[in-house]
Order: C-alpha cells, then sequence, then structure tokens
C-alpha cells in the first residue's frame, strides 16, 4: 500500500499513552475546580475514571485525526468512550495526529467489536 492510500483509510491503533492519572483530586484541584464551576467541561463523565485506563483503542480517519476513542482497564473492560452525549472524548481534544501516537495497530473488527462492549456498559451505567 502506498503512502497516498495508507493516508486514505481509517485506521485503529492501541496505545498506553496518557494513561497515568491519578486517582481523586487534590484540595488545590477542588477549589479550583469550584471556582470555575461555571467553565463547562469538555469530558464530564470522564473525569471519575480516567485513573482506570490502561490502555486507549484510537480510530484515525483519512487525515490521522482521532475519531472514536474507548479507554480499557488493567483487565481489558471498557471503563470509557467517546464521543457521546456527554464526553467530546480525550483525544478528540487534543491537536496530536495519528502519527504522534505510539502502539500496537488493530483491526476495524476488534474495535468495532469493543465499541459495541462500551454501548453495552453506557447503556448499564446509564450513561449517554
Amino acid at each position: 500500500m502506498d503512502k497516498t492510500s495508507e493516508e486514505m483509510t481509517t485506521r485503529y491503533l492501541r496505545t498506553s499513552l496518557a494513561t497515568e492519572f491519578k486517582e481523586g483530586r487534590t484540595l488545590v484541584e477542588r477549589v479550583i475546580g469550584s471556582m470555575c464551576f461555571f467553565v463547562p467541561k469538555a469530558n464530564p463523565g470522564y473525569e471519575d475514571r480516567l485513573h482506570l485506563v490502561s490502555e486507549w483503542v484510537v480510530e484515525f480517519d483519512k487525515n490521522g485525526l482521532p475519531g472514536r476513542e474507548i479507554g480499557l482497564d488493567q483487565h481489558g473492560g471498557v471503563v470509557l468512550a467517546g464521543p457521546n452525549q456527554e464526553d467530546y472524548g480525550f483525544w478528540l481534544d487534543t491537536n496530536m495526529t495519528y502519527q504522534d501516537f505510539t502502539g500496537e495497530s488493530v483491526s476495524a473488527e476488534t474495535f468495532e467489536a469493543l465499541w459495541v462492549k462500551s454501548e453495552a456498559y453506557r447503556n448499564a451505567c446509564g450513561r449517554a
């Protein structure tokens, strides 16, 4: 596959980038957060679960931009996914492209199977 053809396809990648979030917020973070209550948050449903993410599976469009994302825990279980009605998406809210990521390619079928699991997870948890 030549470079032009490769850039024109949707790609999927499993990565451990941005998986070092800590559980809870410090006192300073809580105070600042309470003072900024009027500022809309891009991913309110993600905040309390980012520390659970051990790896991400990310879909990239033909331009190399993140499209959909799934956060998996250390056992491979879905802990968050977006975008959805509540959350814009962690990687969608960056200016990173496929070339900025390191990780392992996954098939479209693998991604779609995880996406179906993420929808079941969101429905079971009452999330959008």
